[in-house]
């Protein structure tokens, strides 16, 4: 069974030929480059600065004022936090990230949880609509 995720599906909207070497075929593995080791390095730095206050770096001080802004906002807050779906007769349900019947995983960068209101944050979308106002 394929377990579907953002990137697997963005992966074969841009390249399905490259989708298919690296999750049907699976005779090509990706290492990184220098964007995904940068967006990696961001991602760790903004998760220990709402985790546990750790001061940012010089090169990720422009981050701070929209981490700011998130913990400003009431609420548990989680992060890097991996979720698993599984869809068995019609039905979704929870299940472990690395079960077998797995049907969907995703990672949310930051979830703050306020009651019954959620907050999901992908660092990167937050990114792109700050620099677009």
């Amino acid at each position: 069974m394929t377990a579907w995720s953002y990137s697997r599906v963005n992966d074969f909207i841009k390249c399905p030929k490259k989708y298919y070497h690296l999750h049907v075929k699976k005779d090509f593995k990706f290492y990184g480059n220098s964007a995904t080791r940068y967006g990696n390095a961001v991602h760790r730095a903004a998760e220990h600065y709402i985790k546990s206050g750790t001061e940012l770096e010089k090169q990720y001080e422009f981050t701070r004022p929209v981490l700011d802004a998130f913990n400003r906002i009431k609420g548990e807050k989680l992060t890097e936090l991996r979720m698993a779906v599984t869809k068995s007769n019609g039905e979704y349900a929870p299940t472990k990230w690395g079960a077998k019947d797995v049907w969907y995983r995703g990672i949310a960068d930051l979830l703050i949880i306020n009651g019954t209101k959620a907050f999901v944050v992908d660092y990167k979308q937050v990114r792109v609509q700050t620099m677009l106002t």
